[in-house]
């Protein structure tokens, strides 16, 4: 390939032949509502689709998503900022509502011609990936269904846009969407990954969708699939079957008839982030851990080690090196959970730390799917954060509940249309257990949190005020039917037919018992998680004659950081609030 040089304009599709510098269109020209070659809203925002167009591998066509928004309902948002308010209005697809209508065409560029791509009678549904078959002459189309519990593989022929179903995976919860389908170079056989058994595992199919051998296995995870070198007859992925706490890169064989036993590629326990050359010979690996800032090293396939580099030496030079004496060393450890599954929870202990004193404990919670916190790697985004609280005397303790990443389906599915349930029980055991240490003082244990974590917060304090001194929320979900159509559905299913667990997982349901202090923090401008969330609670409370602190960011948006000052005063504030309520060590 690399014959044109492609991009979206004005919502429709261009490419620039670059040997004679002509333009052409490969779309046709897009309308108000109409985009050509672009991924849709949700698609960016929860499916991890982030381009709506693809090149045929020899630069004969390209296949593109035609998007047509009109189904989808206009929401109008305001954004406050510091001088103005500004009124937006975005079609936003709520839970339970429309999605934009997604077609896929195939434009061959010799005959200027598009082909539709027939993805079934039900409009009403995912275009979750597409791939290009190595000939040029077909397509690998992922085609989820609106509940998402369905995904078919359909293999389509560009010639005529007809296409069949392959393969189709089924789930009495959801499924989740990888990025691991690969055509082997013969065009005869690909991987797949499944959650199937429970655990995502690498399989090799024929491209009748057979299953040939499955080429992973065991009760652990796959992340992802990192390299194919189909002459070799191997692969290489990241996974964690030794600690669900790590990540490590393994190798196998596609001929594999051993699939639960993968050689271990990468040494260093903890945290290990790979990326191979395209020929699979040689990848480039940050590893960390819990104590050890990112260090970059280059291996050959085997895990011999080629090259360091970035060591990142924690030595004068560096930024971190007048912190490092401060640094406190987290501890692991495991909980039971309610079904007997385990907990893992990492606790940090304050500087100076006297096992004869009694500590106040911060809780950090985020709690929410695809996200693990306890992991055995330098956690340069929320890490520095706990070592500060930690510095300034609170025990800092961080617990992954049921729903969270990287465990597996029975792991993952209890929170099934009940959000806000089986994570606040699996935080209280965390709380529960922090209590009956000697070290901690019980009547000041706090939680925080973000996003998910702040709908936490506001859960644990509705429900569980008397065991939780005070809680900080941040730019947090209230009502689940105020978010989008992909997340939400996946886990709390349609709201019109389910609106009592929509209740249930509502924080409005249960305001009534938030009676521990509460920090309540929004961006002003959040397009993610709309201002309208934290304004509904705030009224609720207000009802109520419930008292509660509030700060909101003018021109903020979800993180809460268009400016280091604003980042900066967004943590002094909740540092000092939490310092204010839960005190000092005793």
């Amino acid at each position: 390939g690399g014959k044109y040089v492609s991009f979206v304009r004005e919502r429709a599709l261009h490419a620039i032949e670059i040997a004679s510098g002509e333009e052409i269109a490969l779309s046709p020209a897009a309308g108000p509502l109409v985009s050509y070659g672009m991924a849709e809203f949700v698609a960016q925002e929860e499916m991890d689709r982030h381009t709506g167009y693809w090149w045929a591998p020899d630069d004969s066509a390209v296949a593109f998503a035609r998007v047509d928004e009109a189904p989808v309902a206009v929401e109008r948002r305001f954004e406050v900022y510091a001088d103005r308010a500004e009124v937006i209005e975005q079609r936003y697809p709520a839970a339970g509502k429309a999605n934009a209508e997604v077609r896929l065409f195939v434009r061959g560029l010799a005959a200027g011609t598009d082909v539709e791509i027939d993805l079934g009678e039900e409009r009403d549904i995912y275009l979750a990936r597409v791939d290009w078959m190595p000939d040029a002459k077909g397509l690998l189309v992922q085609r989820q269904s609106r509940d998402q519990r369905t995904l078919d593989l359909l293999l389509a022929s560009v010639g005529d846009g007809q296409s069949s179903a392959i393969l189709s995976e089924q789930s009495e919860s959801w499924i989740n969407l990888h990025n691991a389908l690969r055509v082997l170079p013969d065009g005869k056989h690909f991987i797949w990954m499944s959650e199937s058994s429970g655990y995502t595992q690498l399989e090799l199919r024929a491209i009748d969708g057979s299953l040939v051998r499955p080429l992973t296995r065991g009760p652990w995870m796959v992340d992802e699939l990192l390299a194919v070198d189909a002459k070799k007859r191997r692969l290489w992925f990241s996974g964690n079957p030794e600690d669900a706490r790590e990540k490590h890169v393994y190798t196998t064989s596609l001929d594999t008839d051993a699939p639960g036993s993968a050689t271990r590629v990468t040494l260093y326990s903890g945290w290990h982030e790979a990326v191979f050359s395209d020929d699979a010979r040689v990848f480039v690996d940050t590893f960390s851990d819990e104590n050890t800032p990112p260090q970059v090293r280059l291996y050959d396939g085997a895990g011999k080690e080629l090259a360091v580099l970035e060591a990142n030496k924690v030595d004068e030079k560096h930024p971190y090196h007048r912190y490092a004496e401060a640094h406190r060393k987290p501890e692991f450890g495991t909980l039971e959970a309610a079904d007997g599954q385990t907990l893992h929870y990492r606790l940090i202990k304050p500087a100076g730390f006297d096992e004869a004193k009694q500590y106040p404990v911060l809780v950090r919670v985020y709690g929410g799917p695809h996200v693990q916190y306890v992991q055995r790697r330098w956690d340069e985004r929320w890490g520095l954060v706990d070592q500060v609280l930690a510095q300034r005397g609170f025990i800092v303790f961080t617990l992954d509940n049921r729903g969270s990443a990287r465990r597996g389906v029975a792991f993952e599915s209890p929170i099934l249309r009940q959000m806000g349930g089986p994570e606040v029980a699996d935080q209280m055991v965390g709380v529960r257990w922090l209590a009956q240490q000697p070290y901690v003082d019980g009547k000041r244990i706090g939680v925080f949190g973000w996003s998910y974590g702040g709908y936490m917060t506001l859960m644990l304090l509705a429900k569980h005020s008397a065991e939780i001194a005070a809680g900080v929320s941040v730019a947090p979900v209230t009502d689940w039917r105020l978010y989008d159509t992909h997340y939400t559905e996946r886990y709390m299913d349609d709201p019109k037919r389910f609106a009592a667990a929509y209740n249930q997982s509502s924080v409005l349901t249960h305001a009534a018992g938030i009676r521990s202090p509460l920090y309540l923090i929004h961006g002003m401008a959040d397009d993610n998680v709309l201002f309208t969330h934290s304004t509904q609670l705030m009224a609720d409370l207000q009802q109520r004659g419930t008292r509660f602190d509030l700060m909101t960011y003018p021109g903020g948006k979800h993180g809460i950081n268009n400016s280091p000052a604003m980042r900066k005063h967004v943590f002094n504030s909740i540092v000092g609030w939490l310092e204010r309520q839960l005190g000092s060590p005793r």
